[in-house]
């Protein structure tokens, strides 16, 4: 065998390899596609189920329980950005009451769901909370502040 021979042989397996190295890169980005994609569909269907939840629709104890610590984490985020509103000497938070984003104060819709920023201002009665005496929405089945159910919760 010359080396013109080997030569073409050497070219060969490269090129083989370098197919192989591509095509599993290809790969990978596939199934780096699908799974973001699987992330994606977790997430619309947690936000359902989290809907739901806000609508007052009967779930199981378990995702009931998800959607309280959801609740939750909504109230202690936007406790914190009044802090960091007041720390800046911004103007105070909204929240929307139709998904609980925190709204800036003032905005004519929720930036989250859309909904118009006037349905907040027509739950603006409130009561105090029986655990912590946070002002809860009449209407509202849990206290925003510490997630205790209110007398039309479960």
């Amino acid at each position: 065998m010359g080396l013109m021979d080997e030569f073409q042989i050497g070219i060969g397996k490269a090129t083989a390899a370098s197919e192989r190295v591509l095509q599993v890169a290809r790969l990978k980005g596939q199934v780096a596609d699908a799974q973001t994609a699987q992330q994606a569909r977790y997430a619309s269907l947690g936000q359902e189920v989290y809907a739901e939840f806000r609508r007052g629709d009967s779930l199981s104890p378990q995702l009931a329980s998800l959607c309280q610590d959801c609740l939750a984490g909504e109230s202690a985020i936007v406790a914190l950005m009044r802090q960091l509103d007041a720390v800046q000497g911004t103007g105070s938070r909204e929240v929307c009451v139709a998904c609980g984003t925190a709204m800036p104060a003032g905005a004519a819709f929720c930036v989250s769901c859309g909904q118009p920023a006037q349905a907040a201002a027509e739950q603006t009665e409130s009561r105090p909370c029986s655990n912590c005496g946070s002002p809860v929405a009449l209407g509202a089945k849990f206290c925003g502040s510490c997630g205790a159910p209110g007398p039309s919760g479960p």
